[in-house]
Formats: C-alpha cells, sequence, structure tokens
C-alpha cells in the first residue's frame, strides 16, 4: 500500500479551521466548501492509492515479462549450444570411424604383403603390388590425419582444414 510522504488527510482535515483563521468573513457556504474539499481529499488519497496499485502491477507484470523473455533467451541460446556441440560429437564420431577404416585397410595390405611374398609368379606378384598401392592410396584417403588428393573420389576431408574451434 502506498503511503504518501506526508499525511494529507490530515492537512486537509485542518483545511477548513485554517482558512477560517485566515479568513474572518468566512460563512457557512466556505464552510461547507471546504468540508466538500475534504471529503474529496479523502478521494484524491484514494485516486493516488489507485495509481500507484496499477503503477506497482504494471512493473510487476514487465518485470515477469522480462524474467520471461531472459528466460526464453537462455532456453534458446542452450538448445543451440546442445545442437551445435552435437553436430561436433557427429563430426568427430565420422573421423574416427574414417580414422578405423584407414587403419584397417593399411592392417589388411600389411597382411597382403606379407602373404604374396609366397608369390612366385612375377605378373601376379605385380598385380598384387598393384593393388596394394591402390588399397593404401584408399587408405590415405580415407584417413583423416592426411590429406589426399584422388583422381576419382577428389579431395579428402582433412580434419585440419575442418577445424573452426571456439572455445
Amino acid at each position: 500500500m502506498y503511503i504518501p510522504p506526508y499525511d494529507i488527510v490530515n492537512i486537509l482535515g485542518f483545511l477548513p479551521l485554517i482558512l477560517m483563521s485566515i479568513i474572518p468573513s468566512a460563512n457557512f457556504g466556505t464552510i461547507a466548501i471546504l468540508e466538500r474539499l475534504k471529503i474529496n481529499g479523502g478521494i484524491i488519497i484514494w485516486i493516488i492509492e489507485a495509481i500507484h496499485v496499477v503503477k506497482t502491477t504494471r512493473e510487476e507484470r514487465d518485470a515477469e515479462e522480462i524474467r520471461r523473455t531472459e528466460v526464453e533467451s537462455r532456453r534458446r541460446r542452450l538448445a543451440e549450444l546442445r545442437k551445435h556441440e552435437l553436430e561436433l560429437v557427429e563430426l568427430l564420431e565420422k573421423y574416427a570411424a574414417d580414422w578405423d577404416r584407414a587403419i584397417k585397410i593399411r592392417r589388411f595390405a600389411d597382411c597382403v604383403e606379407l602373404k604374396s611374398q609366397d608369390i612366385v609368379d612375377v605378373k601376379k606378384k605385380e598385380q598384387v603390388l598393384s593393388m596394394l598401392k591402390w588399397a593404401r592410396d584408399k587408405a590415405d584417403w580415407f584417413d583423416p590425419l592426411v590429406e589426399k588428393e584422388d583422381g576419382i573420389l577428389g579431395k579428402s576431408q582433412n580434419l585440419f582444414d575442418s577445424i573452426d574451434w571456439e572455445d
């Protein structure tokens, strides 16, 4: 409840007495007007209090709207950060899978190379070695740590080219 800085009601209550002492020729009509002023003073107080209630309600509503807006903004920002984080995790998983694929191909090529030493036929051995070179080139193309250009597949996705890290 709003409390005025001074008691207007008391001032308006004594107003008829003060005015009668100042104006000696005050008559009954003047006193009636002053009594009405006292009653109207109560109405004025009521209006001031009503204005204060409306103002306080409006300020509370505005503060609540600002709070809701801030909460919604934080929620949206968190959702954006979460989405970005999930995209980075997916990219990390893709690079890890590509790297794992390159490792498997290289291991397989190493095992084939060991076994190819037993091949006696020179032409067959050349074909196997050619296939091993092709397999190792494909492993390099899959490896996200190696930058490799392939005539058919194009440029590989290099991890270091795609890093755009923000802390």
